[in-house]
């Protein structure tokens, strides 16, 4: 048997009772008689129902309610857990984190017009530094040397420098002039002046005065020759080291330069 639902249902209907129609005027028409067709019945079938109570929606309502509450619950839980390790974790680093005690003060008036002396018998040479850098308060300020495969690197205070590099068979002045071209190559470096000098002993040098930087900061070059060396001493605008009430770098600088020996 057939089986329809829904608008074709409706269609199929319309369908019989559109024909009855028509055969009923043709007979009509013609004096006949005809015989009424009846239409094969189709069977529908039943829809679901459904039937919702107020024990269904009561019930419903009861489980949304406790899954939320247990959610929120969970959620609370989570937040809190991870509050309590962040504190804990907190308060293991600050118990593995050995406590910084300020650097000791010092009496200006110890080390004013003092000096050390810095010798390396390997590279020959030796020079006199304010012997406040020697104090706990200002170790970071002490000399301290660092081999290079060109010779090496010795600073002093913060924004004191010598160093060392080959001359590869160049000669003073052609090996500054090199390296003032390299250097001008850099954005924000500037000669300033270039004059021939003399260091400690008599040795020639030639000493560079330039600007560098975006805020046109300012530094000293003097270089030297001694053997298959070129030695360069260097020194930036900046008081890292100033020491108040007994000196300040720049002055410590120029009292390298005028205190340096060859031996």
């Amino acid at each position: 048997m057939l089986r329809m639902r829904g608008p074709y249902v409706w269609a199929a209907g319309m369908i019989w009772v559109t024909g009855l129609i028509l055969l009923g005027a043709c007979a009509g028409g013609r004096g006949q008689s005809v015989a009424v067709m009846t239409p094969p019945a189709v069977e529908q079938s039943p829809s679901p129902s459904f039937t919702i109570t107020a024990d269904v929606v009561a019930t419903r309502g009861a489980a949304y309610r406790a899954t939320t509450v247990a959610y929120q619950t969970q959620r609370a839980q989570a937040a809190t857990q991870a509050v309590l390790s962040t504190q804990q974790a907190r308060a293991t680093v600050l118990a593995l984190t050995p406590t910084r005690t300020p650097p000791p003060t010092i009496d200006p008036q110890e080390y004013v017009a003092r000096w050390s002396v810095y010798r390396d018998r390997q590279h020959g040479f030796s020079f006199a530094y304010p012997a406040v850098y020697d104090a706990p308060a200002y170790a970071g300020c002490s000399p301290y040397m660092m081999e290079s495969p060109d010779g090496f690197n010795l600073y002093v205070g913060g924004r004191i420098s010598l160093g060392t590099e080959p001359t590869r068979g160049l000669e003073l002045e052609t090996y500054v002039d090199q390296r003032i071209r390299e250097l001008a190559e850099q954005p924000g470096w500037e000669l300033t002046d270039k004059k021939l000098t003399r260091i400690s002993g008599g040795w020639q040098a030639i000493t560079v005065e330039y600007r560098f930087g975006m805020l046109g900061r300012f530094g000293t070059a003097t270089v030297t020759q001694r053997g298959e060396y070129f030695y360069i001493f260097n020194m930036t605008a900046g008081g890292t080291c100033d020491v108040p009430g007994v000196i300040d770098e720049w002055s410590a600088y120029y009292y390298l330069l005028e205190s340096f020996r060859f031996e």
